[in-house]
């Protein structure tokens, strides 16, 4: 397979060759030493290049000449490349391609490709700074010495590499931060969980200053990327914490569009550290309080973590109480779709043990109404209060009974409006609303309960029937008694026997 894609990655080296020496050489001859040259320049040039310093100074350049669409695109051919496996080479070939992009006409290719393999300078900033290899031949006839001898060495900083460097290199950099990626002028320290500008930037201290404060963005996003990242792969976090994950997503584009307002303000030149500043002011608030809300709700489950969103409602600030409202919103679609698949139909869809009520299915038939569901109080959201919670655990509990016990699957009528408003969310789910709706489906599932034990079951007759058997409607048992133990109950009190009574009651 690694053959092959060699043969492919000649092939197309070959196809530039010509296509740039078309009317140049009207023989092969040009064509074959031009890619000669080119894999010399490829392969067995005496220098040494950074690959992953190569690629970073591509993109930046991509992110400041073409944009920031282009510069990502570029990022995933370059990802897609590293996965590939190949070429082996890839620091040389990033390389040439970028001598190639350099040039201003294409006589400067002509020459390029013409000419021997160029010999680089640590000056050449035009790119990358590469390091020459110490009396290194070219040609190497033991396999053995090019394998012990590394072709590509990483280069490293220094403050050398910084002249020039001004504040709109540093703007650019700080936009790439926003989005959690470091660069060479400002780095994420692990040790320290924050982005800090080198030492080596010559820059004023104010300014530097600005940078480590617009930095905090970055780090902010980052947290929050990988909070979401990491809960969104456990399974166990459930529906809810799921919908949670979502909810931040969303809030997360409105940053995303900053960005990329902030690229283009970059790349028409209107955008200072000021003027970032100023864009990124509210931004600033907005990604605190959803780093809160991750750090102090996002590692509860369920109705818990519902309950732990609920209390940042508390807050007086209005942008506050908005932004975690319709967070709030997003996360409870699932607990109200728990909750009407149980007062509606009795279904307790709970996969992830979520839901605040609580299904034991090793509980018999006969033991239903007592002891097979239960309400799970750590479970339970701070604004649905208990006395709710157990009419709600009653209205599902009513409908197993008529469909289980009764063997009755005839429909419950409910209003539609009821059904509606209770679908429409956190309007109706935190609030008065969600007790008014309650309290009529409970109303309505207990009337045909009982409608259905007198009409099916008989219930009434039933009753009427135990009376007449006890003789309790017409009063016979209890005067024949009293005739029996009238003479016994006139004399004294210390002559009645318990004995004697009962032995007469047993009689009747």
């Amino acid at each position: 397979m690694s053959d092959k894609r060699e043969s492919h990655v000649n092939e197309l080296l070959k196809q530039l060759c010509t296509q740039q020496l078309v009317g140049v050489s009207t023989g092969g001859s040009e064509v074959s030493r031009a890619y000669q040259r080119c894999c010399r320049t490829l392969d067995t040039r005496p220098l040494v290049c950074d690959e992953n310093q190569i690629n970073e100074e591509i993109r930046k350049k991509l992110s400041t000449t073409k944009g920031y669409n282009v510069a990502h695109s570029y990022t995933d051919c370059y990802d897609n490349l590293v996965k590939l496996d190949g070429p082996k080479n890839r620091g040389g070939v990033l390389y040439f391609l970028t001598l190639l992009s350099n040039s201003k006409s294409k006589s400067d290719v002509v020459a390029l490709l013409k000419s021997n393999p160029p010999s680089f300078k640590q000056s050449d900033s035009s790119v990358v700074a590469p390091c020459v290899l110490p009396n290194r031949d070219i040609a190497v006839k033991n396999r053995k010495d090019v394998l012990a001898k590394p072709r590509y060495a990483t280069a490293v900083l220094s403050p050398e590499t910084f002249d020039g460097y001004g504040e709109a290199d540093l703007v650019r950099d700080l936009l790439f931060v926003f989005q959690g990626i470091s660069t060479n002028a400002i780095r994420w320290e692990a040790s320290k969980l924050c982005y800090i500008p080198q030492p080596a930037l010559k820059l004023p201290k104010p300014k530097l200053d600005l940078a480590c404060k617009l930095a905090e963005l970055g780090f902010l996003y980052k947290q929050i990327k990988s909070f979401v990242d990491q809960r969104l792969s456990e399974q166990s976090y459930g529906l809810i914490g799921q919908a949670f994950c979502s909810a931040i997503m969303q809030e997360l584009k409105e940053y995303y569009r900053l960005i990329a307002i902030l690229e283009n303000q970059n790349t028409s030149g209107k955008l200072s550290l000021h003027r970032l500043l100023v864009w990124s002011h509210d931004t600033f608030d907005q990604l605190r309080l959803i780093s809160s809300l991750c750090t102090q709700a996002g590692y509860l489950n369920g109705g818990a973590l519902a309950s732990s969103l609920h209390t940042f409602l508390q807050y007086g600030d209005p942008n506050v109480h908005q932004l975690v409202k319709k967070v709030l919103h997003v996360t409870t679609r699932p607990l109200l779709e728990m909750l009407r698949r149980w007062i509606y139909e009795g279904e307790c869809c709970d996969a992830y043990g979520e839901f605040f009520i609580t299904v034991d299915s090793d509980t018999p038939e006969d033991l239903l109404w007592e002891s097979k569901y239960s309400i799970r109080l750590e479970m339970l959201p701070s604004f649905i209060s208990k006395q709710m919670a157990e009419r709600i655990l009653l209205i599902g509990k009513t409908i197993n009974f008529i469909r289980v016990v009764c063997r009755d699957h005839s429909p419950i009528n409910f209003p539609f409006s009821t059904v509606a408003t209770t679908n429409q969310g956190l309007n109706d789910i935190i609030g008065p609303d969600l007790n008014g709706h309650v309290s009529e489906v409970y109303k309505i599932t207990s009337s045909h309960l009982i409608s259905l034990l007198k009409k099916k079951y008989l219930l009434c007759e039933h009753l009427t029937a135990i009376r007449d058997y006890l003789l309790l409607g017409q009063g016979d048992f209890i005067q024949h008694l009293m005739d029996l133990i009238c003479k016994d109950l006139s004399g004294l009190s210390s002559s009645l026997q318990t004995s004697m009574l009962q032995s007469k009651l047993e009689v009747l």
